[in-house]
């Protein structure tokens, strides 16, 4: 089933008003390229890919995927070796080509903050101090 098929065109365009990065749709010039993963028996087709630039775009699509009941798989590098990069009729949310940060020296010291998503909310949660934890995919989220 396509992104078209099971989600109205309002929304998607709802979704690519604010959307920075690039949203790619099976029949896309791109879509063959940018589903394709390095792990070759991982062959899926997801029914959007959304490649985000800013965090504004993760959070855009996460919200767009909770609505939409979505499966979502999350592809930093594509080389996952049990294609969890990748999902059939879901949305890969494609952070590959976030690699940078900014840092302004002018706005003076401010204090470290770490922001990760609950199981339960699209809202970030925050945790405060000077150090940030983070977590691997076997920390449970209630442990960090």
């Amino acid at each position: 089933m396509s992104i078209t098929e099971s989600v109205d065109a309002a929304s998607l365009g709802k979704l690519q008003e604010n959307f920075r990065g690039q949203l790619i749709l099976p029949g896309d010039r791109d879509y063959d390229a940018s589903r394709t993963v390095w792990n070759a028996i991982a062959d899926r087709y997801p029914a959007l890919i959304a490649r985000c630039t800013r965090v504004e775009d993760v959070i855009a699509a996460v919200r767009f995927a909770r609505e939409h009941d979505l499966v979502i798989a999350v592809r930093g590098g594509g080389h996952s070796v049990a294609g969890f990069s990748t999902c059939d009729a879901g949305i890969v949310i494609d952070v590959s080509g976030m690699r940078a940060v900014q840092i302004d020296p002018a706005s003076g010291p401010r204090e470290s903050r770490a922001e990760r998503f609950s199981s339960s909310s699209t809202a970030p949660r925050r945790s405060t101090g000077s150090r940030a934890r983070s977590a691997s995919w076997d920390t449970p989220a209630s442990a960090v």
